[in-house]
């Protein structure tokens, strides 16, 4: 574990925040993406929309995205099920904005480190035998909404979205249907998910951000996530 300390700070507060090292290193990838992304995007944006007040502009587009991420595992829990406390997790996105207001759903596939392989051996459909590993995968559905705050219109914004997922997770051998199998019990549950969403004039959409699990094995997510957006009408 690795931790930051914020020092003299106002009114000598400091702020401290536990991180491990690979979600260290997802941090830096995404503030160095925040540093390139944001002067390309405001250099991109349309002449006309400096010129259009930020309480009449009205915002109205869908989103499809895919991200890439880490997820942090509650220690024990990740003890107990045989796994690393941190896992890659991808997850496909749709959303629709109207103004302020921001919905979505999407699918999310996790990959965890399996400390606890087991073998089997297996007859493939020609009728040949061999041994194969077991992996420790899950995949799960959510559904969020929330406040989008446009910092500069059509260009980059600032999302508060509150979601549900549900997850589950199994240890087995893929492609494999007569196979031992045991469930992992990881959950998800309900979460708060801040991002920066940046929006060239092409479409190209880049959202950097993370996921808070406040009660669930699953702690966190940090994420970059690429996409398409464009107008819904």
């Amino acid at each position: 574990m690795s931790i930051i300390h914020l020092r003299n700070a106002p009114s000598q507060i400091r702020i401290c925040r536990l991180l491990n090292q690979k979600e260290l290193i997802m941090l830096r990838i995404i503030l160095t993406f925040l540093s390139i992304i944001s002067p390309l995007t405001l250099a991109d944006q349309p002449q006309n929309a400096d010129s259009i007040p930020k309480e009449d502009f009205v915002f109205q587009a869908s989103t499809w995205s895919i991200a890439a991420g880490l997820t942090n595992i509650e220690q024990k829990a990740a003890f107990e099920e045989c796994v690393d406390d941190t896992a890659f997790y991808l997850n496909f996105t749709y959303t629709q904005q109207d103004g302020h207001f921001i919905y979505g759903a999407g699918m999310t596939g996790y990959l965890f480190d399996d400390k606890c392989k087991f073998r089997q051996d297996v007859e493939d459909t020609w009728g040949d035998r061999h041994t194969a590993s077991s992996s420790a995968n899950g995949f799960g559905f959510f559904g969020e909404l929330g406040y989008s705050h446009p910092i500069k219109p059509e260009a980059i914004h600032f999302d508060t979205l509150f979601g549900l997922e549900k997850l589950w997770a199994e240890r087995s051998i893929s492609n494999c249907s007569n196979c031992y199998s045991e469930d992992i019990d990881i959950n998800a549950g309900f979460y708060l998910k801040p991002q920066f969403k940046f929006i060239r004039e092409s479409g190209f959409t880049i959202i950097v951000g993370a996921q808070i699990f406040p009660s669930a094995e699953i702690n966190n997510n940090i994420f970059i996530s690429f996409g398409s957006t464009q107008d819904f009408f």
